[in-house]
């Protein structure tokens, strides 16, 4: 299995969005649409041609504007669906926000449908599901809390194994488990379960609020902290900071735009 960054910041950063591809020899999955997926691909040398499935954590620009975009080029010019993978809560929600966009085509008799643009597979709390030949269990993160209501945000645990190249999810092995967080107010790791690897997002200016603080997480076991990669934070030339010392603080690093981790 392969992870490639298409970037690693977030949604107040002038560098590309958190958003990244996971594919074997058999397919590529789209890991979160930011609104300039259209560029982060182009720049990372990769064509949507290659993409065969898209996942959506969770309803921020960063993570599904670039929907639209995707949408309209699977449609128009590759003339097929991907298949996207989304919470059943967020179905109603994605379509509403793409919709005064995708519904109308020109000379089309019929309103068009998020079905039209996409085959949408709808996961539930604690589903195990197949993405082609991709196995994953989501992982429900907290990302924003108010007294209205909360936004959830689904990030991923992976297990990889050389079975036919395929990567499979078993939480209860004792094989190699990637956890992707995508957004979350803190970091949450399931009950049992022990990631040789983690991608966490992280605040590096210690705002607090919908990501985890650099100096929270820096104070978790150092068992965990040696296998932790740190993506979504502000770019550091822009806000003037030096990059932490990760390494005298126990992580694995800050993962670069571009970089590809084999897995």
């Amino acid at each position: 299995m392969k992870i490639t960054f298409l970037g690693v910041s977030g949604a107040l950063s002038a560098k590309y969005n958190s958003n990244m591809l996971i594919e074997n020899d058999k397919d590529c999955m789209l890991f979160d649409c930011g609104e300039d997926v259209m560029h982060s691909l182009n720049a990372a040398g990769r064509k949507p041609e290659e993409l065969t499935d898209v996942f959506i954590s969770h309803l921020h620009y960063d993570h599904m504007g670039g929907l639209s975009w995707l949408g309209y080029y699977t449609y128009f010019v590759m003339k097929k669906r991907l298949t996207m993978y989304i919470h059943e809560s967020m179905i109603s929600d994605i379509w509403a926000m793409l919709r005064p966009a995708m519904e109308k085509l020109d000379g089309m008799a019929e309103m068009m449908s998020l079905d039209d643009y996409f085959n949408i597979v709808p996961f539930k709390d604690n589903d195990s599901c197949v993405v082609g030949s991709f196995y994953f269990e989501p992982v429900k993160q907290l990302h924003v809390a108010t007294p209205q209501g909360n936004m959830y945000s689904y990030g991923a645990i992976f297990k990889h194994s050389t079975l036919e190249g395929k990567c499979w999810i078993a939480l209860n092995s004792g094989e190699a488990k990637v956890l992707i967080t995508s957004d979350t107010k803190s970091l949450h790791i399931p009950l049992g379960v022990f990631p040789t690897m983690i991608f966490c997002d992280v605040d590096v200016m210690n705002l607090g609020g919908v990501h985890p603080n650099y100096d929270v997480l820096k104070a978790m076991p150092s068992g965990i902290k040696e296998n932790m990669w740190l993506y979504h934070y502000h770019d550091f030339h822009d806000i003037g900071m030096d990059v932490p010392n990760y390494e005298k603080d126990g992580f694995a690093g800050f993962v670069e735009e571009g970089q590809v981790f084999e897995i």
